[in-house]
């Protein structure tokens, strides 16, 4: 079954048109259920409304996924984006600036992005970086950090 990650699609979309996605089947987090043939209107970068028989818009972009499943994103509140495959030094992490950590973080953040996962908390021996759909790393010095 294919897996389609809505949140990375809707920052794809354009701010000022009207999306439908055709939804074969739409992961329904809050019931725990999936839903079949699922329309899902999206006006202005926001969720306006999903149903099984909504009208789409004449002027709509149409995304149709109809042989596709589509989840909402996955939120993971502690990871290690920084810590790297290939390292050997146990105190690397400690050898590195804040900066360095979040450069180095980059591919694996790319990675999780790709899995699904839209929202991450990274730990990191020096700070906390978040991170979410949109295409940025924050570090934050708190202990943790969820968006």
């Amino acid at each position: 079954m294919t897996k389609l990650f809505l949140a990375l699609l809707l920052t794809t979309l354009a701010s000022a048109q009207t999306t439908a996605i055709k939804a074969g089947r739409l992961i329904d987090p809050d019931s725990g259920t999936v839903l079949t043939d699922q329309i899902i209107l999206i006006k202005a970068d926001k969720i306006d409304s999903v149903g099984k028989s909504l009208p789409i818009p004449a002027d709509a972009k149409v995304i149709d996924l109809s042989r596709m499943t589509v989840l909402p994103g996955l939120i993971d509140c502690h990871t290690h984006l920084a810590d790297g495959a290939h390292e050997t030094d146990p105190l690397s992490q400690l050898k590195k600036s804040a900066s360095q950590s979040v450069l180095e973080s980059v591919p694996n953040a790319r990675r999780m992005l790709e899995s699904g996962f839209t929202t991450t908390s990274a730990s990191t021996a020096l700070s906390t970086m978040s991170l979410s759909a949109t295409p940025s790393i924050v570090a934050t010095s708190s202990a943790l950090a969820c968006t």
